[in-house]
């Protein structure tokens, strides 16, 4: 065998083991490092696209964005309950969900979950909440000038109707609101009598409502009106009432009085020239008898007077 081959071979083999052994001993002095830390998510917000950020209605989209502590898998995330499919990396460790409102969604605060874990599967806590007090409330009804309520965005300035009238103070620079109240010490054209039946009202600016029902026989009440709160009515209130209606009777029958050629005459008897004229009826009255009697006479004079005449006439 030729020796030169020999040589050759040997010497491959020891360079073969030499890289072998280098690359043994650098391995063991390189140091494998293990992902054991849990990924937190450092920043939550949530907002959508309507004219007020914080409120939501059929047609706006709901745009949840958080940031992670290290790069993670594609979170898995819902919305009010439905499965967000548009999840997006924008860049780095920074995320997006985007959701789509439908319509028929009851009114209230739009909830949320983040669920994520990193590239060695350690898994980080849900996350349910923003971190920088951020919310959506879903209402049908948005907020508007003259609901009642001082929104956020309203002030005297631009809605006294929720928010009261602006006055400034002397003793300071800046604008104040009075917003009316039950308590205020002024029966608001909104505000009632306190109903006690109901609870509603305000006492302590319109007073009590006076009511047949109360416990307070009022001015206007008596045992025929509320018994409730004045009593029943006694034999002697009977006996008055009745008595009381016969008098009306009576005094009725009084305004009724005959005069010459007429069948009946009303006599107001509140004034004195009602008496006088009585007085002066009962006059003519008297008068007339007395002509009636006087002409009666004279014609039986008469009578008289002719039969002796006409006897004397035949003697």
């Amino acid at each position: 065998m030729n020796k030169n081959i020999i040589s050759f071979d040997l010497l491959r083999f020891n360079i073969v083991v030499s890289i072998l052994l280098v690359s043994v001993l650098m391995l063991g002095n390189t140091a494998f490092a293990v992902d054991n830390t849990d990924p937190v998510l450092t920043d939550v917000s949530i907002l959508s696209d309507n004219a007020d950020t914080s409120y939501a209605e059929a047609g706006n989209i709901i745009i949840l964005m958080f940031a992670a502590s290290e790069t993670i898998s594609t979170p898995t995330v819902t919305i009010d309950g439905n499965m967000i499919d548009d999840v997006t990396n924008i860049r780095g460790n920074i995320w997006s969900a985007a959701w789509l409102v439908p319509a028929g969604d009851a009114d209230g605060e739009v909830e949320f979950t983040i669920d994520f874990s990193d590239n060695a599967s350690n898994t980080g806590a849900q996350v349910t909440a923003t971190t920088d007090g951020s919310g959506i409330i879903y209402d049908i009804i948005q907020p508007y000038c003259g609901d009642n309520t001082c929104d956020a965005d309203e002030d005297c300035s631009t809605c006294a109707s929720d928010c009261g009238i602006c006055t400034s103070s002397s003793s300071r620079s800046y604008i104040t609101t009075l917003q009316p109240y039950c308590g205020d010490s002024v029966c608001q054209p909104d505000e009632s009598a306190y109903d006690p039946r109901d609870d509603t009202g305000c006492e302590a600016d319109c007073g009590m409502l006076e009511y047949c029902g109360d416990n307070i026989c009022q001015a206007e009440e008596d045992c025929n009106f509320c018994e409730s709160d004045c009593g029943a009515c006694s034999e002697d209130s009977d006996i008055l009432n009745s008595t009381d209606s016969i008098d009306a009777e009576k005094t009725d029958e009084n305004k009724t009085i005959s005069e010459p050629g007429k069948t009946s005459a009303l006599v107001d008897e509140e004034t004195p020239q009602s008496l006088t004229g009585l007085m002066i009826a009962n006059i003519n009255d008297s008068k007339t008898v007395i002509e009636a009697i006087l002409v009666f006479v004279c014609a039986l004079l008469l009578v008289n007077h002719f039969y002796i005449s006409k006897k004397k006439q035949q003697v």
